[in-house]
């Protein structure tokens, strides 16, 4: 038998297994009228249906279906060779299925059943068709909630062979278990006395969430409803389930309990809408009991509630530690996808190590220049003596290599410029590790260095031809292209991503004396240097806002911490040498700024871990040459219920 895949899944059900009667309908489809009555059994009972041995804890009994059968049609025992069915792969299911001989075409018979289940309450959920060397047939499935059951009805249409149209009836719904059952495992144990909740945004790109709502509850009253609600969510069920996407939002809950225990519970706010609690008690589904969000909410919205601030803070940022990697010369290169390892070059050999601490392992000799790909999987370095073109793809667990040839006269572009030749890092790091951006013969184009002939980027010709003082970068989320030009200002444009085509311009501003540009990595905001002051855009609005006074001093290098609200701009008086370069650290939201207190000057680089932010990569300047660093900064705040989920 061949499965059709479902376009939407069954949540919750229940539903039986057998024929009761039959009688004529009028082909009038409103009001409902629906004579057959199907008996929904526990188990498998349909054509082609496999046993199975039921878990203990299914619900018991049938469920039966009053359903519309088309005028005329009659019970037969004559079966469609090839069905068009869907029919989900789990243990807790109610069938039923039988076949009537219906006196008209197949096309006029679905049509019927469409406007019939229609007038019933049902919803078209699916529409398919099946064949073989044996026959075909076409189908729809009905789907319908009763209560808190969720019903479907295959029907499957094949030719009699006689003009008339075979309809094979398949019912089926998926009981999950009643839940707390008596001496089963409670979400939230105990007697609870309050609980804390915080509630995360979601992901941004490659970085982190952040709490963005916070409150702690001692009403008694409200604690226990809470607690009650999750401890009665159904259990779920083994069922293939169609989710939205997920972002990570989610709210994390602490319940106290009594004798000072805690209970944590993670409920994801998007896709599945997740609720996870340690084991031995089963995990549920926000979306079964539609009370329990809204009284989260309502909870964060209430008393006490209030607003988290952000992990880092310019006015507070501190270092408690720094570690020297290799001897000199040496620069530091990345902090990779998750703040894991460190990437750093240090007398031409290019070696990773643990940003934890820990001995560093070589990855190759005679570089130039690297940075991690995406999950730090592979290295992607620039030789020392190759090509100006052509790159080395270093597998960072194998170290097996191989190339990847850029375009002749390929220039590197990242999220900044203004500040010397874009590097590997800048370029790669750019979003998710996972595209290397550049420009060549009038085009913007990406590649996925680890896939190459599969995994590219390549837009029209649309660049201007270089000139002094032109500036070019690509958002981080690499939706968005900020192009200055001293002789027209500058300019935004959607870059589209799709092959061989280039989106509107979303913002023109005719600027000038502008020498420096960094997109901020949420890909809506972008800083720009015009004459002696930083300015900070939101793109969406056409927005600026001064955000701090430069004077004379040089920018060497910039980085944003991973919840975009702190930037670290190092910067020296004109002139070289760069040995007197500091580290200055700005809230984007104009909350504040400060001197970061390094045990040294002289930096000209900056890598800010994109996740949790505790490694600043810094490449430092001497007398004696350059050299790679890793400060430490303060862990933020853990997310309490985060584990439970894999976070």
């Amino acid at each position: 038998m061949r499965l059709l895949v479902r376009l939407l899944a069954l949540l919750a059900a229940s539903l039986p297994g057998g024929l009761v009667t039959h009688s004529e309908v009028s082909a009038q489809s409103t009001p409902c009228q629906a004579p057959l009555t199907l008996v929904l059994q526990p188990g498998a009972h349909y054509p082609g249906a496999q046993s199975f041995t039921p878990p203990a804890d299914r619900p018991p009994g049938p469920l039966t279906l009053s359903l519309p059968l088309y005028p005329g049609a009659q019970l037969t025992t004559q079966t469609e060779p090839v069905p068009t069915l869907g029919v989900p792969a789990v243990l807790y299911l109610k069938s039923a299925s039988a076949t009537f001989d219906a006196p008209a075409g197949a096309d006029n018979v679905t049509a019927w059943y469409t406007a019939a289940f229609a007038a019933c309450g049902y919803t078209l959920d699916g529409e398919g068709s099946a064949g073989g060397p044996q026959g075909s047939s076409t189908g729809i499935t009905e789907a319908e909630s009763i209560g808190t059951t969720q019903v479907s009805v295959d029907l499957s249409f094949a030719d009699d062979g006689h003009g008339g149209t075979l309809v094979l009836y398949v019912a089926l719904a998926i009981t999950p278990p009643v839940y707390p059952a008596p001496g089963s495992p409670l979400r939230v144990p105990g007697t609870v006395v309050s609980v804390s909740i915080t509630q995360y945004a979601g992901l941004n790109g490659p970085h982190p969430t952040r709490a963005v709502r916070a409150v702690t509850v001692k009403n008694g009253t409200q604690v226990t409803a809470l607690a009650h609600t999750i401890n009665y969510l159904p259990k779920p069920i083994d069922a293939w389930e169609s989710c939205p996407l997920d972002d990570g939002s989610h709210d994390s809950l602490v319940f106290t309990d009594s004798d000072g225990s805690q209970h944590p519970v993670y409920i994801g706010l998007r896709g599945c809408q997740s609720v996870v609690v340690p084991p031995p008690a089963p995990p549920g589904t926000a979306g079964s009991d539609p009370t329990l969000l809204p009284q989260i909410d309502s909870l964060l919205q209430g008393p006490g509630s209030y607003v988290p601030a952000y992990p880092f803070d310019a006015k507070t940022l501190h270092v408690t530690g720094a570690r020297r990697l290799g001897p000199t010369p040496g620069r530091f290169l990345s902090t990779g996808q998750n703040g894991t390892h460190l990437l750093y070059v240090s007398q031409g050999r290019l070696y990773t190590a643990p940003a934890a601490g820990g001995a560093p392992r070589l990855l190759a000799s005679g570089v130039s220049n690297a940075t991690f790909d995406v999950d730090d999987l592979a290295a992607v370095a620039r030789m020392q003596g190759a090509p100006a073109n052509r790159l080395t793809v270093i597998n960072t667990s194998s170290l097996r290599r191989s190339h990847l040839d850029l375009p002749a006269g390929a220039s590197l572009v990242g999220p900044e410029a203004g500040i010397g030749r874009t590097t590997l890092s800048t370029s790669l790091e750019n979003g998710q590790h996972m595209y290397l951006w550049y420009t060549a013969a009038g085009r913007l184009e990406a590649v996925d260095p680890q896939h190459p002939r599969t995994d590219a980027y390549r837009s029209p010709r649309f660049l201007p031809p270089p000139d002094p003082g032109r500036l070019l970068a690509v958002s981080p989320l690499s939706l968005d292209l900020a192009l200055f030009q001293p002789s027209r200002g500058l300019v935004i444009r959607n870059i589209g991503g799709t092959e061989g085509r280039i989106g509107p311009v979303v913002l023109h501003l005719a600027l000038r004396r502008v020498t420096f540009l960094s997109w901020v990595p949420d890909g809506r905001s972008l800083l720009y240097r015009q004459g002696d002051a930083l300015f900070l855009l939101n793109v969406p609005h056409g927005h600026r806002r001064l955000l701090l006074h430069l004077g004379s001093r040089v920018i060497h290098a910039s980085a944003f911490d991973p919840y975009n609200h702190v930037l670290a701009l190092a910067t020296s008086a004109p002139g070289p040498p760069a040995t007197s370069s500091r580290v200055v650290l700005v809230n984007l939201d104009g909350s504040g700024s400060r001197n970061l207190a390094l045990p040294f000057a002289g930096i000209t680089s900056l890598d800010w871990d994109p996740w949790q932010g505790k490694t600043l990569g810094v490449t430092r300047d001497t007398p004696g040459g350059r050299q790679a660093w890793a400060i430490s900064l303060p862990t933020p705040a853990p997310d309490p219920a985060a584990w439970l989920f894999g976070g």
